[in-house]
């Protein structure tokens, strides 16, 4: 039996139709941006040559390069067809096709997913103590627009201890982040040489450059830095004292009582005798330098270094140094004092003093009578009484102060 198109016979195939010749598709989707796992409505309109709809029932089909969409979809008597483009868990542009029948084929992309523009990586806690422990490592990825990033694959390493995961990739939940465990053991630490390591996140980011980003873990307990402070910072040439103090902190910054720091110096003597001190409740160790006139001329210089020391992580030595500055230009008081020929209550008076000019004398005869005046002057003095008397000469410069006395017996033989 033949089966004529038109009309129909019954027990024949109705045949498939599909747009005419001049028929136009049009494709919208909304949205053009989906998630891995997203969905996007897509929109097919069916026009003949005259823009009026197509025969309700027109197929159309349809095909994806990325995610699932359903093969074939029919008109409306509005000549719309509608379907879904969801996303099969891979990133990238889903090119969807559409033709039927002698219309023109209409393309549409589709974005599913993004690639990492940044991450943020965190751990919990953010210190190991010295004798080993576990972290919690989080990271998060976020695309170009900043929204989180789900489905990414993200894999951690770590310049110590054994990862959870392996270093295998985790993939991102809707929130765009995945979690892995690090154990580090009192051995791990024994390997470093800071008193913190890094664990770090990597993922694909745009044009298939990695994006990376990192975390420090600081070791606590162990010392990690010290700090160092000589007051003051300047000695006189006459000699003096200077306090030293020196501080250690372990790798969250934290004082650590009980270390021993050792404190060296080129020049005096340490009340310590260069014997280890160990840090009190507050980290601090304590010290004091004693250098005498002669110990400071010996040493012959302008200045000399004070260093303070201690045991590290990994075997290395914090150290920490001052510079103490000897100050040379010190004032040193004397003079001279000679009775004035043919005047036996006169006195002359002759600063011999040195130090950094210019120089100021303050003179106090004994007899309740001073001045002061530039010791560059001779001071002439008479007495109106006979007697011995204590004269006092007290120098003073920018730098500081010195004095002597001397006696002088009234009347002179002169």
């Amino acid at each position: 039996m033949a089966c004529l198109l038109v009309p129909v016979a019954p027990g024949c195939d109705r045949p498939t139709p599909v747009a005419p010749e001049g028929a136009t598709l049009t494709i919208t989707a909304n949205p053009t941006k989906i998630q891995i796992f997203g969905d996007s409505s897509i929109t097919l309109l069916a026009r003949k040559l005259d823009g009026t709809p197509v025969n309700a029932g027109t197929e159309i089909t349809m095909s994806t390069n990325l995610g699932t969409i359903a093969e074939l979809i029919s008109t409306n008597s509005s000549g719309v067809a509608q379907t879904t483009l969801t996303g099969d868990g891979r990133v990238g542009t889903a090119t969807v096709q559409a033709f039927s029948g002698a219309a023109g084929e209409a393309t549409l992309d589709v974005q599913i997913g993004s690639l990492a523009t940044f991450m943020e990586v965190t751990a919990q806690p953010s210190v190991i103590p010295r004798d080993g422990g576990t972290a919690t490592i989080r990271a998060q990825a976020f695309d170009s627009d900043g929204a989180p990033l789900l489905g990414a694959f993200i894999t951690f390493s770590s310049e110590i201890g054994q990862l959870a995961s392996g270093g295998a990739s985790i993939q991102t939940d809707e929130s765009g982040g995945v979690s892995d465990t690090l154990t580090v053991t009192r051995a791990d630490i024994s390997s470093l040489t800071e008193a913190f390591f890094t664990v770090t996140a990597t993922t694909s980011g745009e044009g298939g450059a990695p994006v990376e980003e990192f975390v420090e873990i600081d070791i606590g307990g162990t010392p990690a830095s010290m700090f160092f402070q000589a007051t003051p910072t300047t000695i006189q040439q006459t000699g003096g004292e200077v306090q030293l103090l020196a501080g250690v902190r372990d790798g969250a910054g934290d004082p650590l009582p009980g270390i021993l720091v050792n404190f060296l110096t080129d020049v005096g003597r340490l009340n310590s005798g260069g014997s280890s001190i160990e840090t009190n409740g507050s980290g601090e160790a304590r010290d004091t330098l004693s250098a005498s006139e002669s110990e400071l001329t010996a040493f012959g210089g302008t200045s000399f270094t004070i260093r303070a020391q201690a045991a590290g992580i990994g075997g290395n030595i914090l150290e920490q140094t001052a510079t103490i500055r000897i100050q040379t230009g010190v004032p040193r008081a004397s003079f001279s004092s000679n009775g004035v020929m043919g005047s036996p209550m006169e006195w002359q008076f002759t600063s011999t003093s040195t130090g950094s000019p210019p120089l100021t004398c303050e003179w106090n005869y004994g007899d309740g009578n001073g001045e002061t005046v530039q010791c560059t002057d001779v001071r002439n003095h008479t007495y109106a009484a006979n007697g011995t008397y204590t004269v006092q000469l007290t120098v003073t410069n920018a730098i500081g102060q010195s004095s002597a006395t001397g006696s002088v017996t009234v009347p002179h033989n002169n």
